[in-house]
Order: C-alpha cells, then sequence, then structure tokens
C-alpha cells in the first residue's frame, strides 16, 4: 500500500511548523561584515596579490591530490619507490 502526501507551504511556513529560529538577519550582518572584510582587503592590498594567494593555495591543493592518487595507486600495485 502506498500513501502519497502533498503538502504546499513555504520556506518559512515549513521553519515555523518545526520551531526552527530565523536566522535571516544573522545572516544578512553576516554576510554584509565579509563583504566589508574582502572590500577592505581589496583596497590594502589590491586585487593581483589576492588571486595570487588563491592560485599558490590551488596549486598546491592539486599537488595534494597527485600525491594522494600517486600514493593510493602505488599501494594497490604493491610496489612503492624507496
Amino acid at each position: 500500500m502506498n500513501v502519497k502526501i502533498d503538502i504546499e507551504m513555504t520556506p518559512e511556513e515549513l521553519r515555523r511548523f518545526f520551531g526552527l529560529p530565523n536566522v535571516g538577519d544573522m545572516q544578512d550582518a553576516i554576510m554584509s561584515q565579509m563583504k566589508q572584510t574582502i572590500l577592505d582587503k581589496m583596497s590594502e592590498q589590491g586585487l593581483p596579490e589576492i588571486q595570487a594567494g588563491f592560485v599558490e593555495q590551488s596549486f598546491k591543493a592539486m599537488e595534494a591530490y597527485q600525491k594522494m592518487f600517486m600514493d593510493a595507486l602505488e599501494q594497490s600495485s604493491g610496489k612503492k619507490d624507496e
């Protein structure tokens, strides 16, 4: 036996139904603080310096993933370079 119930309600109504707090004001405040922090950093350092940091971290993450996959491959094949 299958029973299907469709209930139409807004996210706000569902939040109230489950008794969850309204965090919209807090989210707005946090987002405005983050935006202001980013704008301040951009004016202090400039966009090229910020982008350089992101690029450097991206390459480090890529190298870490490559090492992880190579280690897993070597381990599964039973040989390890020493």
